[in-house]
């Protein structure tokens, strides 16, 4: 699971709350996407192998990849990321 911030990822928050964020929480909790005031909790493989339509499921597995693109996008750029991913202290 990973927890996206509304101040790093809000095209990808606003993207999965089109999605989701109608639904039953406590479904969607299920799948893998429990949102809080300051961002969610997102398991993608969860999302991706999920009970959404094929439709949805693709536009879960292409949030993910760019998502993915942008967390090492943004370590290739910071090198404080990279610190903080090796787990250096800053």
């Amino acid at each position: 699971m990973t927890y996206l911030h509304r101040d790093d990822y809000p095209d990808t928050l606003a993207v999965l709350d089109a999605l989701l964020g109608h639904r039953d929480p406590g479904r969607v909790a299920e799948i893998g996407y429990i949102p809080d005031e300051s961002g969610a909790d997102v398991d993608w493989e969860r999302l991706a192998s999920s009970w959404l339509s094929t439709t949805e499921r693709a536009g879960a597995s292409a949030i993910t990849a760019a998502s993915r693109h942008a967390d090492h996008a943004a370590m290739a750029t910071d090198p404080r990321a990279e610190r903080v991913a090796s787990g250096a202290a800053s």
